[in-house]
């Protein structure tokens, strides 16, 4: 899934793990993102429909993101970028979930992220 195809994408890359005194690599399940009441991030398996696909770099939609992530300029504009009183790390993966649900033009677009 590109955001050539459709702009209102905003795409993550998984992520793994290196150990910054061995540079060793360790992997990380492949998981979505989402957050709990108390909007600590937490993380989702994928549903079983994506597991049946038996293609690990499909794409999982998840309600939330964390802050690396491709987006269409003029859409991440649109839909008002981040908050600029963010001066540290963390409340984007929330912040940037409500803001697609917020202004999207149709369910289909509500908190996705692929």
């Amino acid at each position: 899934m590109r955001i050539q195809e459709d702009r209102t994408r905003i795409i993550s890359p998984s992520f793994d793990n290196i150990k910054y005194d061995t540079f060793e690599i360790e992997e990380y399940p492949l998981s979505a993102q989402g957050f709990d009441w108390e909007l600590w991030c937490r993380y989702l398996n994928p549903p079983k429909a994506w597991w049946h696909q038996a293609n690990n770099s499909a794409p999982i939609r998840s309600p939330s993101l964390i802050g690396c992530f491709v987006v269409d300029r003029l859409y991440f504009e649109e839909i008002g970028l981040l908050d600029e009183g963010m001066e540290v790390y963390g409340g984007e993966n929330v912040e940037l979930g409500v803001r697609v649900s917020n202004n999207a033009t149709s369910s289909r677009h509500r908190a996705l992220f692929i």
